[in-house]
């Protein structure tokens, strides 16, 4: 996959325009949930390099024990994910919409993890003072794209930027970062996707054209009082982005309780292609 990714990168280079965002719709296809409940092998490839990266990147930034607030659970599958790999730590889950919400609720409560995931219907633009103080983590991973305006997105900054003056968080964002041209993500859908069902290669899409672009998310982030923000683009085909702040308080010692999951054989194998898309992102190297 490598070759290929080198010459569509070439091509998204030498593309002069860039495609204007297409806000995803929060309505999703049932079919995808269906998808995703069967836990195909197919399914499990797709999501669980990105659901491994992101639970060590959040783990590394959360103390034994930590609260972390999430935004954009989505079907809450991840969140299972992380809290399965840090056992000890509890996280509050924020949806913007109903349907989502109980969506969420029910994964939750399907892994039996609800003593220790709490889901919230709230608006990205108004959790800062309906969140506790203890905040260890704030997080998201693929749900900005889902913000619907700048106004929007300059509104759920602010918010976390609240949050993180009040508790004194550390900060995870990832997502997809828009190309700048189309067929940049169905050509790079047609090298990692095969086999995946069709609701997963229309959400792939939808996701990656509907998100900002690196510069215009960085942007946005660095006008907020975080502080002094990392920012990270996928090379050498930059599609996915990721944005960290360190807390002075964060603690590396939560690894201690990390629990390793067993990963297939081809997971492992994409898993690693997912972090030499993202290299300098700081991991924990025995981990990586």
């Amino acid at each position: 996959m490598r070759q290929d990714l080198l010459s569509i990168s070439l091509r998204e280079k030498l593309t002069r325009t860039q495609c204007e965002r297409a806000v995803r719709l929060i309505a999703r296809d049932p079919q995808l949930w269906d998808d995703l409940a069967s836990g195909t092998p197919a399914v499990t490839r797709l999501f669980y390099p990105a659901y491994h990266f992101n639970a060590l990147a959040i783990s590394r930034l959360a103390p034994p024990g930590a609260l972390v607030l999430h935004l954009g659970s989505e079907s809450s599958h991840f969140l299972g994910y992380l809290a399965l790999r840090r056992p000890e730590i509890r996280i509050i889950a924020l949806e913007q919409d109903l349907d989502s919400t109980k969506r969420a609720e029910a994964v939750v409560n399907a892994l039996g993890l609800s003593d220790r995931i709490t889901t919230y219907q709230c608006g990205f633009t108004s959790f800062s003072q309906q969140t506790p103080d203890a905040v260890n983590v704030i997080s998201s991973v693929d749900a900005l794209h889902t913000i619907s305006s700048d106004d929007e997105l300059n509104g759920c900054l602010h918010e976390i930027a609240l949050c993180r003056i009040r508790s004194g968080a550390s900060v995870w964002l990832s997502d997809f970062a828009r190309p700048r041209s189309s067929k940049t993500i169905d050509d790079f859908s047609g090298t990692s996707s095969n086999g995946l069902p069709g609701s997963f290669l229309r959400l792939q899409r939808l996701s990656a054209m509907s998100s900002f672009t690196f510069r215009e998310l960085s942007e946005a982030i660095d006008r907020q009082s975080f502080g002094q923000v990392e920012h990270y683009v996928s090379r050498p085909l930059g599609i996915l982005q990721a944005h960290l702040l360190k807390s002075d308080l964060a603690l590396q010692a939560g690894h201690a309780v990390w629990s390793e999951p067993t990963l297939p054989g081809p997971v492992i194998k994409d898993f690693r292609e997912y972090c030499e898309l993202l290299s300098t992102v700081p991991l924990p190297p025995h981990l990586k």
